[in-house]
C-alpha cells in the first residue's frame, strides 16, 4: 500500500498543491487537509503515515512567521501530533512549515517536545530572498528524507529564514547529535556564510535540521519546486536534475 500524506493548509498557505504533486509524483498518495478539518474531526492524523506542513505565509505571518498557526496546532492538535510521531510517522516542514515545527518545539527536540530551542529570524539582508541555492547534505545525519543524497539545488523564498540556536549549549548539541541535515554551500560543496550563497545569514550555514529519530525534518528551501527537469532554471541549457524529487522519494521508500 502506498503511504498517504496529509498536506496541511490554512489561510495564507500557498505551496500545498505543489507539495501534493511532489509527493504523488514520488509514488505516494496524499490529501489536502485544512486545520479546521482536524479540529472538527472530519480528518484524523492517524489515517496518514506522513504529515507535511508546506510553505506560504500562514495567517499572513501576523504576530511573526508561523506564530498563529503553531499556536493553533498546539492548542487543538498537540496530543495527536505527539502520538503520530511516537508511532513512527514522518513529519516534514517546508519554509513556513519549518517555522511551525520550530515554534511548536517539535524541532530540534533536545530536551523534550514543546520547548522552543531555536529560531528562524529575519534575514540578515533585511529583505525577502527569492533565489536558487546549493545545499550540502551532512552524511552523519540520520534524517530519513536526505538518505543517500549528497547535494540539493533548490529555491528559497522567505523573509525570516535566518537559523539561530537559542544558546551555545543548543548549538553544540545540534552538532554533537548530528541533527544538522543540510547546509547552504558554494559550488564546491563547502558550507558558507557568504551572501547570497547563504541567503539569510544562518548560523553555520544551517538550512535544515531533524530530530533525534530522523523522522521529523524541517528546511527553509523548497524541494517541491524542483521535481521535474523543467523546474530547473537552466533546463533549456541541458540541465535535467529535479533534486527535490529524491527527498519525497525517500519518504515513500521509508515505508517499504
Amino acid at each position: 500500500m502506498k503511504p498517504k500524506a496529509a498536506i496541511l493548509f490554512t489561510s495564507g498557505t500557498n505551496c500545498d498543491q505543489e507539495t501534493m504533486f511532489a509527493f504523488e509524483k514520488a509514488g505516494g498518495t496524499s490529501q489536502l487537509v485544512h486545520t479546521s478539518q482536524l479540529k472538527g474531526g472530519e480528518a484524523r492524523l492517524q489515517d496518514f503515515q506522513v504529515i507535511i506542513i508546506p510553505g506560504g505565509f500562514s495567517y499572513g505571518d501576523h504576530l511573526g512567521s508561523a506564530t498563529v498557526w503553531a499556536n493553533e496546532l498546539k492548542s487543538f492538535l498537540w496530543a495527536g501530533l505527539l502520538r503520530f510521531s511516537q508511532k513512527g510517522g514522518l513529519i516534514l516542514g517546508i519554509c513556513n512549515g519549518f517555522q511551525v515545527l520550530v515554534r511548536l518545539g517539535l524541532l530540534p527536540n533536545l530536551e523534550g517536545f514543546g520547548k522552543e530551542e531555536v529560531a528562524l529570524a529575519v534575514n540578515e539582508s533585511g529583505r525577502f530572498e527569492c533565489r536558487w541555492v546549493n545545499l550540502r547534505v551532512e552524511p552523519q545525519s540520520s534524517c530519513v528524507f536526505t538518505k543517500n543524497i549528497d547535494r540539493f539545488y533548490l529555491p528559497v523564498a522567505h523573509g525570516e529564514g535566518n537559523f539561530v540556536p537559542g544558546n551555545e549549549k543548543v548549538a553544540e548539541a545540534l552538532e554533537q547529535r548530528n541533527l544538522i541535515c543540510v547546509r547552504y554551500c558554494d559550488e564546491k560543496g563547502e558550507p558558507t556564510q557568504k551572501y547570497p550563497l547563504n541567503p539569510n545569514g544562518s548560523y553555520k550555514a544551517i538550512a535544515g535540521i531533524c530530530d533525534r529519530t530522523g523522522r521529523i525534518f524541517g528546511l527553509m528551501p523548497h524541494p517541491e519546486r524542483h521535481i521535474l527537469p523543467q523546474h530547473h532554471p537552466n533546463f533549456f541549457l541541458g540541465e535535467t536534475a529535479g533534486s527535490g524529487f529524491y527527498l519525497f522519494k525517500n519518504a515513500i521508500n521509508y515505508f517499504k
